[in-house]
């Protein structure tokens, strides 16, 4: 497929999902854009090929988990300070969210990096522990390790009792107990 056609299909019909995918991972919404836009640049400024538009956004999505991942080891400490502060201070220009959204936000920023990606991809993006492994570099093992560390961590944040050795849906962890 024309490597135009699949940018323009990725920006018009995918683009929601990919901020979200990078929202997630980055623990705020700030900067996803950029994120996003940064990946779309590094996969489709060189001559690659694409058997299917599936095919070219896994790939882009592989790019966002990378360049999330990296971003925020470049940073340390005081960007993940910096992202806790952001998600605690009302944004106007955001669209109000209710409070157990914020609170699923605290909780995913708290996790590590790895952490946070292996229980988003599983979890709220829906891959499998082999699709998950592949975008993160991981062997399968080390993908059910993180996730369940993850899981346990979000019920000891949000008070929920998610069986991190079960995926029956992203429901569990979002709408158990008093959230």
């Amino acid at each position: 497929m024309d490597p135009d056609g699949l940018l323009a299909y990725l920006c018009e019909h995918r683009y929601g999902r990919l901020i979200a995918l990078a929202t997630m991972m980055r623990g705020t919404r700030d900067g996803a854009d950029d994120v996003v836009q940064d990946a779309l640049v590094a996969v489709f400024s060189k001559p690659r090929r694409f058997p299917s538009e599936a095919a070219a956004e896994a790939y882009v999505r592989k790019a966002i988990t990378t360049r999330a991942l990296d971003e925020h080891r470049r940073t340390g400490r005081e960007r993940n300070a910096t992202l806790r502060l952001a998600t605690l201070i009302p944004q106007a220009h955001h669209d109000p969210e209710p409070a157990w959204s914020r609170e699923i936000d605290r909780a995913l920023a708290d996790l590590t990096p790895r952490v946070r990606a292996c229980v988003i991809l599983r979890y709220l993006d829906d891959q499998s522990i082999q699709q998950t492994a592949d975008l993160l570099g991981l062997s399968p093992g080390a993908v059910k390790r993180y996730t369940s560390d993850g899981i346990r961590a979000l019920n000891a944040a949000l008070g929920t009792t998610a069986d991190p050795d079960d995926h029956p849906s992203p429901a569990p962890i979002v709408t158990k107990g008093s959230l």
